[in-house]
């Protein structure tokens, strides 16, 4: 998997390369090149604007690095093209997997920013496709009552599957479920 670190400090650029340089299976290129399909280009949201993702995101897989938890941010990333926004100070494995995914062209979604994590597959944590549908009208708006005659479930098993939604994304109240509902509406237009 080749990945190509783009708009860092050299410093950090260096430390970065190293450190996925690591990773069986990561190619790391540190060039100024034009984007490549398949590449998946790591940017350093410090020094890239939202236009830079967009140009890039055209020709490769972007995931961008931010040192800002800012949810509006990262948002506006994913809206701009990239495929998944994680923060600079994660741990090395949360990078990796969300390069790994972005490489597959799947979103990444860091908890860093209070939106849902994208569960590895087989994880505990990964929502059913019921659990996901429930979401998806969520975000659409709809209430409980509504979503139990679209889905023909009864109200009871909404509500069920709310608790677990919010049980499996550690989700306290009703405005972090609707976040976290649009963040993964979000994320499913993206990956489709």
């Amino acid at each position: 998997m080749r990945i190509r670190l783009f708009k860092f400090s050299p410093v950090f650029e260096f430390g970065l390369g190293k450190l996925l340089g690591s990773v069986p299976g990561f190619q790391v290129i540190v060039d100024r090149g034009i984007s490549r399909p398949g590449h998946v280009d790591v940017v350093s949201a410090t020094s890239a604007d939202v236009g830079t993702v967009v140009r890039l995101s055209s020709r490769a897989r972007v995931l961008v690095l931010t040192d800002s938890p800012d949810t509006e941010q990262a948002q506006r990333y994913f809206l701009a093209g990239a495929l998944g926004c994680v923060h600079a100070s994660a741990p090395l494995r949360t990078v990796v997997e969300a390069v790994q995914r972005v490489a597959r062209g799947q979103r990444f979604l860091a908890t860093d920013f209070g939106l849902p994590a994208v569960a590895a597959p087989g994880g505990n944590d990964e929502l059913s496709p019921r659990e996901t549908e429930v979401l998806s009208h969520i975000a659409n708006g709809r209430t409980h009552d509504q979503i139990a005659r679209t889905m023909g479930i009864s109200r009871h098993t909404v509500d069920t599957y709310v608790k677990r939604v919010r049980k499996k994304l550690s989700l306290g109240n009703k405005a972090e479920l609707t976040r976290a509902a649009i963040s993964s509406q979000l994320a499913l237009s993206r990956a489709t």
